[in-house]
């Protein structure tokens, strides 16, 4: 039954169909592996991609067949198969090269972090252990990866460079792999690697956030802050998120890591109005990963209820990419949420693809001009146009504007004659911790009682 499922499920992916028959039936025919390998090479070729052969080969397989026999160690080696088969892409195919040997060719890669993404589920796949004839069978394998053009250019050398790093992965216990290119390895071994010390710091407390004022144009107050996150390494010290936040993002951290920031805003929001700011806003980024949790609206309100905070002083900025997605989803998401109080923002506006009369149909009412633009004031009239452009439609679409990146009196000034709301920058501050948050508030609202 298990082999008529998984031939199944392979008739229905297309290419790698027929190489899914073969691990289906237990079948070895190293000569259709080299005609699909030669066939992945050449598509690789005309579209001047990258493809990978990943070469997994089972550790102490003979001490399985013979504590539970050929047919059973036939058996784990298909159930196996079923459970890699499920965590790769559509394009990828597998299929069985020897005994206890299996081969993935992983075609349209486009960097070493594709390969490290697809070794981290094939890995992480072989962890659990598995069930065949009632025994409980725990299964280490060492894979060695070889890429198109770099390895080789033909499925000789291919195979021949990926065994070579297999054997080199027999070195480490447990689940290893190695890339037959040195450099290679070690970015990917560098992204596999962050992605665990970012595991361990979600649960061991080392996530912190800091904060930076956005100030009023006219009053000179801080009217709310950006909540940006930081990370406090055991060993390399403070991590900036923009090397940390995309490897979260690849591996689904980002998920959980958005609901802690949420969690960490709302209790700051409270305590803010104890020391006499009630009405600071605080701004948080929401990653476009988390419209792929089905159950995003539902978590963000248990949060916002067990806080007990006012939900109109949380706002969630969001990319133009995070709604591209799954655009629909995303704007139900958004008019539940606004329903519950909570105000959007839509950051780094001017550097996707919408416009902002198709913001008309979504609950922002604040956009966020891109740092970028405000750099660039007085190098090129370009951006004095687009600045006035996009305050004038925010303005008459009832939205305020925020100018992100302001470093100078210049830029200043000229957002200020634009009629520009509020600004954030190093000329006013820099993100900062939370105790520095609140001498900073003090002395901010000091000054904007003496300009009275």
């Amino acid at each position: 039954a298990v082999r008529c499922v998984w031939l199944r499920q392979q008739l229905s992916d297309g290419a790698g169909g027929e190489m899914g028959r073969e691990v289906a039936s237990g079948f070895i025919n190293r000569n259709l592996f080299f005609d699909r390998l030669q066939q992945a090479i050449l598509r690789a070729e005309r579209s001047n991609q990258r493809l990978a052969l990943i070469h997994i080969n089972l550790d102490d397989f003979r001490t399985v067949n013979e504590s539970l026999g050929y047919r059973q160690g036939d058996e784990l080696v298909l159930k196996l198969a079923e459970r890699l088969r499920a965590v790769l892409r559509r394009v990828d195919s597998l299929m069985r090269i020897g005994g206890d040997e299996l081969a993935v060719i992983a075609e349209n890669i486009d960097d070493s972090l594709d390969m490290s993404r697809i070794v981290r589920k094939l890995v992480g796949a072989m962890n659990d252990p598995v069930v065949v004839a009632g025994s409980t069978v725990a299964i280490t394998a060492s894979l060695g990866v070889a890429t198109y053009p770099e390895a080789g250019d033909t499925p000789e050398t291919l195979l021949r460079r990926a065994n070579r790093a297999m054997f080199e992965a027999k070195r480490d216990a447990g689940n290893s792999y190695r890339f037959y290119n040195r450099q290679l390895h070690i970015t990917a071994g560098h992204q596999l690697k962050l992605e665990a010390d970012l595991r361990n710091a979600l649960r061991g407390g080392e996530l912190e956030l800091y904060y930076q004022p956005r100030i009023d144009l006219i009053t000179g107050e801080a009217r709310g802050v950006e909540c940006l996150l930081r990370w406090n390494h055991p060993t390399r010290g403070l991590v900036m998120p923009d090397e940390f936040i995309p490897a979260a993002e690849r591996s689904g951290l980002i998920v959980p890591i958005g609901y802690w920031v949420i969690e960490q805003a709302c209790q700051r929001l409270r305590e803010a109005a104890e020391e006499g700011y009630p009405g600071l806003v605080f701004a948080v980024n929401l990653s476009f990963r988390q419209f792929h949790d089905r159950k995003m609206t539902e978590t963000i309100f248990r949060i916002i209820f067990n806080a007990n905070v006012d939900t109109s002083l949380l706002e969630l900025e969001l990319t133009e990419s995070a709604m591209m997605h799954d655009p629909d989803y995303a704007q139900r998401c958004l008019r539940e949420l606004s329903q519950l109080g909570i105000s959007f923002a839509l950051d780094d506006f001017g550097t996707g693809y919408s416009s902002l009369t198709n913001l008309q149909h979504l609950p922002i009412s604040l956009v966020k001009i891109d740092k970028s633009f405000v750099q660039q004031l007085g190098d090129t009239g370009d951006s004095e146009h687009i600045i006035r452009a996009i305050i004038s439609l925010a303005h008459s679409l009832q939205m305020s504007v925020v100018a992100e990146g302001v470093e100078t009196e210049g830029q200043l000034e000229f957002l200020r004659q634009q009629h520009c709301d509020e600004v954030q920058g190093y000329y006013y501050a820099r993100p900062m911790p939370w105790p520095d948050l609140l001498e900073f508030l003090q002395e901010r609202n000091r000054l904007a009682c003496l300009q009275e």
